[in-house]
């Protein structure tokens, strides 16, 4: 006797619906200060580049940063990036960090 697998109930949903959503993650290049860096988010915040730059996620008390971005693939402008700020980021983005000493 050959058995037959169980089915589901039929449910009044299409079945698209009930489909998990799973997020694709596509990768691209970036550059911080000089060196090629995988990036898979749609944007970056000042605090995100300082961690990209340094390996680090959180400064000293006697440091501060400046972060500077542009894109010359696209029309986006370039501009600078302050504590709190998030840009758009493009495949091919080059930021350049830099390390300020508070006296």
């Amino acid at each position: 006797m050959k058995t037959q697998p169980l089915q589901p109930p039929p449910t009044s949903l299409s079945s698209e619906r009930i489909k998990p959503r799973i997020r694709e993650y596509k990768f691209f290049n970036i550059i911080v200060n000089g060196r090629m860096r995988l990036f898979n988010e749609k944007t970056i915040s000042f605090s995100g580049v300082i961690a990209l730059a340094f390996n680090a996620a959180a400064a000293k008390k006697c440091e501060s940063f400046s972060v500077a971005y542009r894109n010359d693939k696209e029309n986006i402008p370039e501009g600078v990036l302050k504590n709190g700020d998030f840009v758009a980021v493009r495949p091919g983005m080059t930021f350049v960090v830099e390390r300020i000493l508070k006296l």
